[in-house]
């Protein structure tokens, strides 16, 4: 997606020190992400990774504003499979129910 898809960042930092969750500080960890370049390719870019879960990594440095990410095929694989799940979920349901199961005697 535009401005890091798969990651968020400023573009500056340097190699300064980040907490992560916990408070913990810890130096930076270099990456190579792809970008699309100005002719429209797939390019291999070195980025510095700060504090990241399971869902975002923030980058401290080596991408600029307006960088397009190429995000991995099982990133959007993963959003595609909760997003079938969901619409499944919601067609599945008893009309007038809770969608939880109870017994009755």
């Amino acid at each position: 997606g535009r401005g890091g898809g798969s990651g968020r960042g400023s573009g500056g930092g340097g190699g300064a020190a980040t907490m992560d969750a916990f408070g913990v500080g810890r130096a930076p960890e270099a990456a190579v992400v792809f970008v699309i370049d100005e002719q429209g390719l797939m390019a291999a870019r070195r980025v510095m990774k700060g504090v990241s879960d399971w869902e975002y990594t923030e980058i401290v440095s080596g991408l600029e504003v307006g960088d397009e990410v190429v995000l991995l095929p099982s990133t959007s694989l993963l959003n595609s499979q909760q997003a079938l799940r969901d619409r499944f979920s919601r067609f599945t349901r008893v009309p007038g129910t809770s969608g939880s199961r109870t017994s009755r005697r």
